[in-house]
């Protein structure tokens, strides 16, 4: 049953409703007002082979080779971002929301790079151990164990083919849990 708002023993009013109508009123007060929003966007990447994590002949102060990361933007990314912040935009202007105005680099020619000096990376280097059934395609298998080596298993976001959008944490927990239980029945 729906909870009920009333003032003063007038007709009761479904608190969703109310809830509603006080949220659009409070959007018509802040755009008549001018309010301005600034939306970013999170895309996936296709798989790449050329986005890869080498070792670099730079050494840290243990002498341990640092990290090299390749990380290259394909057209599809730019595909990607500039169908969704299209769909978003008409669906802003159907819903009667607003206006997205889209800052010029999501239109530049793809062959300038210039629409890659706005992409960061989040910091999730995914999928440089990949999981396939094949190791011609994969590092390990889908048990996580690494093809060819009986005792070595990666529990981590590197075996994932795709990044998603989000953190990754959950995923490699639930990995690792599984992984985990697996090796347990093995050790038996």
């Amino acid at each position: 049953m729906e909870s009920q708002a009333s003032c003063g023993g007038r007709r009761s009013i479904p608190k969703r409703r109310l809830l509603r109508l006080i949220s659009s009123l409070c959007m018509a007060e802040a755009m008549r007002r001018g309010a301005h929003m600034r939306i970013g966007l999170t895309s996936e990447q296709q798989p790449d082979p050329e986005s890869r994590i080498l070792l670099s002949d730079k050494v840290d102060a243990l002498g341990i080779p640092r990290a090299n990361v390749r990380w290259k933007l394909t057209e599809l990314t730019l595909h990607t971002i500039r169908k969704y912040v299209e769909t978003l935009r008409e669906q802003f202007r159907r819903a009667a929301i607003g206006e997205i105005e889209l800052d010029p680099w999501v239109f530049a020619d793809v062959d300038s790079q210039r629409w890659t000096e706005h992409i960061t990376d989040q910091y999730h280097h995914i999928g440089t151990a990949r999981m396939d059934d094949s190791p011609r395609a994969g590092v390990v298998d889908q048990n996580c164990q690494v093809h060819g080596i009986a005792n070595l298993y990666i529990g981590s976001s590197a075996v994932f083919p795709t990044s998603g959008h989000s953190n990754p944490t959950l995923t490699i927990i639930a990995l690792c849990i599984r992984m985990a239980d697996r090796l347990k029945r093995e050790l038996r």
